[in-house]
């Protein structure tokens, strides 16, 4: 599986709410992921969870107006009940409740994917 956003800029407010991020892993696949915020030499776990678990949307930072020029970066492991078993997962980044963009993935058997978009101030 090949990333998707590979650093794509996505506009947020940087007076708006924080953004957040959600990942949804569908089909029949086990999947864990988890997020990441990198600013600089920094890069705090925002997020991580697993295929059994109920999706969840997690906050990207503390402070809206310090994210531009930041990354969000996803890592997410598919274990396919077999090698070709097709399997599927959704990031969508939401501001306010608006989708800023989503990222729709899809592949067969095991995998690992990482993937990242720059966040800027619109």
């Amino acid at each position: 599986m090949n990333p998707i956003a590979k650093g794509e800029n996505v506009a947020i407010d940087p007076n708006g709410p924080l953004p957040e991020i959600q990942i949804k892993i569908g089909s029949i696949a086990i999947g864990f992921y988890s997020c990441y915020l990198i600013k600089n030499a920094s890069h705090p776990l925002i997020c991580k969870g697993k295929s059994n678990e109920p999706v969840k949307s997690c906050p990207i930072g503390t402070k809206t107006s310090a994210l531009p020029g930041c990354n969000v970066s996803w890592q997410v492991g598919i274990a396919a009940s077999n090698p070709n078993a097709p399997f599927n997962f959704t990031v969508t980044l939401t501001q306010g409740g608006t989708t800023l963009r989503q990222y729709n993935y899809s592949g067969q058997g095991d995998d690992l994917l990482v993937d990242y978009v720059t966040l800027v101030a619109q």
